[in-house]
């Protein structure tokens, strides 16, 4: 599965709806959006700022390419170098990293919450972009170590995370897909690394499919660096798990006429309105409520962020309430009982401005009209 956005000024990623809970709940990537930093003068008195817990295994630097937000703003920094740095100027937190995978592969690590537990499902999910003076695409290879003390690549274990299918290149590079495998564990792996393997290993990917991965020899050579953000891991049995107290039949039950309540656990692929299959069971608790109290009438209302324009909002939102209400027809429920509006970001109920306000404000709504 892959997400594409329209644009970068927030973390990208499947898309939840949900209110106060992330939808991936144990993410066991510490500072899995580069927003925590350290900042300090280098030996020639330069500002440097780092990603808390992330280490880049280099000659140079001890820390991977950073972009930051804070930099941009530091009034003492003069090279201030960032892709969106205009939509940081107006108010906007954006900060990633970028990771080189041809013609050398740069290994960034961090070490994980938690060990792996042998046997135990898990899945991976990590945000890139293709940088712009790359010429070919690859799959992302990413690896787990047990000690820092082992070889580069003497991975305990290897998972490769497939970029999708007639995906042109310069949407690569002008929007963030969602890359995500799940694996299962072969214990006690404690060290996370991004762009796992050597340059060999993804050549042969690349070379295992022109097509597919699109190459365009602007040099003799192969080139290629991810752009990388919000990364999560965690076991597959926490993937849903949010306060289900938010939406049960004894929340439902209790509800007057006017008031509404956040439907947690209804999901969409980001910038898509068709309903992924792990929101029937919240669903499904509206149609058992729907089925028991025959004379209530609701209202679904599709709320976004303040990312992307006004009608393209709007329309979006709206979209995302009618696929809620076509699931309840779809379960025997009368549509005369079931209206649907979007109203875009006219109604936020976080700030916008930091990537946690905008996930709440990203929601489904469902009011009782008549009870």
């Amino acid at each position: 599965m892959f997400i594409v956005s329209m644009n970068k000024i927030a973390y990208l990623f499947l898309f939840s709806i949900l209110i106060g809970n992330q939808l991936f709940g144990q993410n066991l990537i510490l500072n899995p959006t580069f927003d925590d930093y350290i900042s300090y003068l280098d030996s020639n008195r330069r500002r440097v700022y780092q990603p808390k817990h992330w280490f880049y295994e280099g000659q140079r630097l001890n820390h991977p390419v950073y972009f930051s937000s804070a930099r941009v703003l530091d009034p003492t920094v003069k090279t201030k170098f960032h892709p969106e740095a205009e939509l940081i100027r107006q108010g906007n937190h954006i900060n990633y990293i970028s990771v080189l995978v041809l013609p050398n592969t740069q290994k960034t690590y961090t070490y994980l919450k938690e060990t792996l537990e042998k046997g135990k499902k898990y899945k991976i999910n990590v945000d890139i972009k293709v940088y712009n003076q790359s010429n070919c695409l690859s799959d992302l290879i990413v690896g787990f170590w047990d000690t820092i003390k082992e070889k580069d690549n003497d991975y305990s274990q290897t998972v490769r995370l497939p970029v999708p299918d007639s995906v042109p290149f310069d949407l690569f590079c002008n929007n963030w897909i969602t890359l995500e495998q799940q694996f299962v564990a072969n214990g006690d792996e404690k060290i996370f690394v991004i762009s796992a393997g050597t340059p060999m290993d993804y050549m042969d990917i690349v070379k295992s499919n022109p097509e597919k991965f699109q190459v365009y020899y602007r040099r003799n050579t192969y080139q290629l660096k991810f752009l990388v953000d919000n990364i999560r891991l965690a076991p597959i049995d926490s993937f849903l798990l949010v306060k289900e107290s938010l939406l049960n039949q004894q929340n439902l039950e209790l509800m007057k006429q006017g008031e509404s309540i956040v439907l947690t656990n209804v999901f969409f692929d980001f910038d898509k309105y068709e309903i992924l299959k792990t929101s029937y069971p919240s669903l499904d608790l509206i149609v058992q409520y729907l089925q028991k109290n025959t004379n209530i009438h609701i209202l679904v209302t599709g709320h976004t962020d303040n990312i992307g324009g006004l009608d393209y909002n709007q329309k979006l939102s709206e979209q995302r309430a009618k696929s809620i209400v076509d699931y309840l027809i779809s379960k025997g429920i009368d549509e005369k009982r079931l209206q649907y509006k979007g109203y875009g970001n006219q109604h936020p109920i976080s700030d916008d401005k930091t990537k946690q306000g905008r996930a709440k404000n990203r929601r489904i709504e469902m009011q009782i009209i008549n009870k």
